[in-house]
Parts: C-alpha cells; structure tokens; sequence
C-alpha cells in the first residue's frame, strides 16, 4: 500500500514495486495518471476522509493479507510564520501527521496476526534542519520521526519493520522552482534505495535513514 502515489516519488515507489512482482493498492488525492500497473487497485479521494480510510481497508481485504505499508503522502508549506493560516497548520499536521498514525492504527491487527510486515514513513530531513518558512512542515516530520521511533516498541515483539527515511530534496513538482532543481535526487534512484530496505534481512532491523543529495554547487 503506497499513499500519495499519483506523482513523485510515490509514483516511482509504485513503479519498483509493480516491478518487482508486487500486488499494489495506491491512494492518490485526486486522479490517477494514464499509467498502467499490472496488479494494483487504486483508491482515489483525500486521505484523511473515513470513507477514503475504508475504501483502503476494503481493498486489503480483497487482498486478503498487507505486508508493506508507505505512508509517503504530505503537503509542503514554506511560509513565515507570523503569515501564516491557522487552517493550513491544521492541514499540514492533518496530512503529514495524523493521516499516517491513523493508517498504521487502522491496519496494526493485521500486521500483529500475520507476524510480519513493513511500515515504511517518509520522513524529511527538514524534521532536524529545516530553514526559512519551514516551522510547521518541520514540526510536523519531527512528529512522524518521534512516532515512528517510539513505535519500534511495539512492533519488534509482533515482527514488524518500522522504518523512518528522512529525504533531503528530490526533483519533484515541489521543488522546480529550485535554482539548483537539476542537482536533486532522482525519485527513481531513491525508490530503488526504499525498496530495498523492505527487505526481510535476517539478523538486522533498519530503524531510521538518512538520504541526501550527493551533489551541490
């Protein structure tokens, strides 16, 4: 399951998946492109909607089991905090947040019964350093990084994977007003890299990932 899967890296997450013989449900927020995945099921609506919510759990049902969970949907804000909208605060930490902690709340059972799975957070380096204008959108991935921290608790006694991947930034709708946009990440070099850390490694366990950009003017 891969949320915020219509364009950027989730798109490219989608894409190695289905490559690599994955069964896939995709969320999106609005329509899904013209793209044609073999084996995926597509929920189309805003992710923090209940209805949404239950067009997921429905979907895995039909499926019958879950073993990768990507909580990779979120909004960026980048704006002086005294400028801005309360209600785009609440936004911001209702996606970036809450929505997560609410999809591994809503699909917990079936991890604990099947004894296995994987919960894959994007994070943000922005969670530890972000700069100018960047107050809610850190506040609110320092908050998925604590949650999935934390979370290792519970889940190594029901072998669960929780897994935190802080990106620095990638080339994106979201950031082509970059000066420096053609020295970013590539969202299909990093997919491959997420992928991989799915994997289900004998003796070791992945918590927490770094990424950053190799190059800079």
């Amino acid at each position: 399951m891969i949320t915020g899967a219509s364009r950027g890296l989730g798109l490219a997450l989608a894409r190695e998946f289905s490559a690599n013989d994955y069964r896939l449900i995709v969320g999106c927020r609005t329509v899904w492109p013209n793209i044609d995945l073999p084996d995926c099921k597509v929920i189309e609506g805003e992710l923090c909607s209940g209805i949404t919510l239950n067009r997921f759990e429905l979907a895995v049902t039909e499926f019958g089991r879950l073993d990768v969970l990507v909580n990779n949907v979120g909004v960026y804000l980048n704006c002086s905090f005294g400028e801005i909208n309360p209600s785009d605060i609440h936004y911001v930490f209702k996606v970036n947040l809450l929505t997560p902690i609410l999809l591994v709340r809503r699909f917990w059972s079936i991890f604990v019964e099947q004894k296995h799975g994987f919960i894959l957070n994007i994070g943000s380096l922005a969670a530890s350093s972000g700069g100018p204008g960047e107050s809610i959108y850190s506040a609110a991935k320092a908050g998925l990084v604590s949650f999935g921290d934390v979370l290792q608790f519970d889940a190594v006694k029901y072998g669960i994977n929780v897994v935190t991947v802080n990106l620095g930034a990638m080339k994106t709708d979201m950031t082509k007003g970059r000066c420096d946009w053609d020295l970013l990440m590539d969202t299909d070099e990093v997919a491959k890299l997420l992928f991989k850390l799915c994997d289900d490694y004998r003796t070791l366990r992945v918590s927490s990932v770094d990424v950053k950009r190799r190059l800079y003017k």
